[in-house]
């Protein structure tokens, strides 16, 4: 029997919740760290280069989207 897992009901704010966790790691990251590279970022952080990019960008952007 091959099944995959359904994800569990009533998680579907999980994925913004990563989100802020990544990017409160990130923002520990550079509060520790004196000067960092995005390749940096994503072996301290743990998280892809794609995604460690627009961690980086969501950071450094002066107008961030509030959604």
């Amino acid at each position: 029997m091959n099944q995959r897992s359904a994800a569990p009901t009533g998680r579907a704010g999980d994925a913004h919740l990563l989100r802020k966790l990544n990017l409160a790691a990130t923002v520990r990251t550079f509060l520790d760290t004196a000067s960092l590279t995005v390749s940096d970022v994503r072996k301290i952080v743990g998280v892809s280069r794609p995604t460690a990019e627009e961690l980086v960008a969501t950071l450094l952007d002066p107008d961030p989207d509030p959604a």
